[in-house]
């Protein structure tokens, strides 16, 4: 199995610090004027983790302690802050769902527990997104973090996660072109006409790749085998 869309704009994280950089990527498109080549092209790149830039170690920094808001106080993140053409821009994250885990049956007849929606079938991510941005129609434009939490099914004990972003922009005056984007920071950015479009890619095409674990890129994780989603966190994020 392979992506059949490929990312209009290629980006691959050097380590795992795809949270903090999906926060970045969304709070750079509601915050500056910068493009989203613009945006990617910024992020840490495997020289600046060999060379320690400060970019590098800013990321680490923010990963460790500004992008956790589900663990922050009133669900809210720290305050994140890029500097782009000697300006600041501020932005934080605020926990639209803390954890919601994929649905599970017990099957009696063998004594186990089988994942009936270990890549959500039910289409549990796609509502709840749709959901807040339905809630929030008056705003021109959107930015999300979904992280998708799992388990590697052939490996004892073996968890992860992994967070890509969502972006809708309805246009208007300050606001971006209208459309939406997608970003994962293991393979890059895709970008689509409408909040259907997007979703609808994120369901048929990166979600089966994704759980398949067929795409590369993924640090340390390309050749653990298929996964088994378990639970998510669903963060909007918002400029200061």
């Amino acid at each position: 199995m392979t992506l059949a869309l490929q990312p209009r704009i290629a980006y691959s994280q050097p380590e795992a610090l795809c949270r903090t950089l999906v926060y970045r990527w969304g709070g750079m498109l509601l915050g500056s004027s910068a493009t989203e080549t613009e945006i990617i092209g910024g992020l840490v790149s495997a020289q600046d983790r060999q060379q320690q830039t400060p970019a590098y170690l800013d990321v680490k920094h923010g990963h460790r302690f500004d992008t956790l808001a589900y663990k922050g106080e009133g669900g809210f993140s720290n305050m994140n802050q890029v500097t782009w053409h000697g300006k600041a821009v501020n932005y934080f994250g605020y926990t639209v769902i803390q954890k919601k885990e994929f649905e599970r049956e017990l099957v009696h007849s063998t004594g186990t527990i089988a994942q009936q929606d270990a890549d959500d079938r039910a289409g549990a991510v796609r509502q709840s997104l749709t959901n807040a941005i339905q809630g929030n129609a008056e705003v021109r434009q959107l930015a999300f973090a979904v992280s998708l939490h799992y388990q590697y099914p052939n490996l004892d004990d073996v968890t992860s996660a992994h967070t890509a972003g969502v972006f809708i922009s309805r246009g208007g005056p300050g606001a971006r072109q209208p459309g939406a984007r997608f970003f994962d920071p293991n393979n890059g950015s895709w970008r689509f006409q409408d909040l259907d479009s997007v979703l609808r890619f994120y369901e048929t095409d990166w979600l089966p790749n994704f759980v398949a674990n067929s795409m590369k890129g993924d640090p340390g994780h390309d050749s653990k085998g298929r996964r088994m989603l378990t639970y998510f966190r669903l963060v909007g994020l918002l400029p200061a």
